[in-house]
């Protein structure tokens, strides 16, 4: 657990120089090609070991490529982090503001909840961001998209756990609540 921490604290004070386009997009499929395997390998136990690890290997991507839009997107809105911490909602909101300058035009009802999207929408009319060029905004939005992708590949994973949970308890002969909560 400490090499993931580490890792991620690494991820996190990466310089943004350092995060290429490319390297997102192989990690990507990188990631995305572990989620697959090991829904198809399907072995039990191990299984949801990897499972897990899985889980925490894609989150973090996830810390990975939201610090990359973060880096990106703050020369457009660079008050927009401190408002939407979340990396999935940051991705999400990054994704419907595009380029548009104007937040008045943009609903962001069921992104957000209601009070946070009043204060993004009351800070965007006093943000001294400048509009991205339109291939650092597509690259931007294409790095939403995978965040957005690993997302659903985590929630798959942990979905493929929690309905398969009851079968490995079983198969391992186990019982009380307490001894299968500290397995899964």
């Amino acid at each position: 657990m400490a090499t993931l921490e580490a890792e991620l604290v690494s991820v996190v004070d990466m310089d943004m120089e350092t995060i290429s386009y490319d390297d997102l997009h192989r990690r990507y499929a990188h990631t995305m090609q572990k989620v697959e395997k090991a829904l198809e390998n399907y072995s039990e136990y191990n299984l949801i070991m990897g499972c897990n690890q899985l889980v925490l290997e894609i989150n973090k991507e996830i810390v990975m490529f939201h610090h990359f839009i973060r880096g990106k997107y703050r020369l457009q809105f660079p008050e927009l982090e401190s408002l939407v911490q979340h990396p999935i909602d940051y991705a999400r909101v990054v994704k419907k503001i595009g380029s548009d300058m104007d937040l008045t035009q943009v609903d962001l009802q069921g992104l957000l909840q209601p009070a946070t999207v009043m204060a993004v929408s009351f800070t965007a009319l006093t943000s001294k961001g400048k509009l991205l060029p339109h291939d650092t905004l597509e690259k931007t939005i294409d790095v939403c998209d995978l965040a957005l992708d690993l997302d659903a590949a985590r929630k798959k994973v942990c979905y493929f756990v929690e309905t398969n949970k009851g079968s490995i308890v079983e198969t391992a002969g186990v019982s009380g609540l307490g001894i299968c909560t500290s397995i899964l």
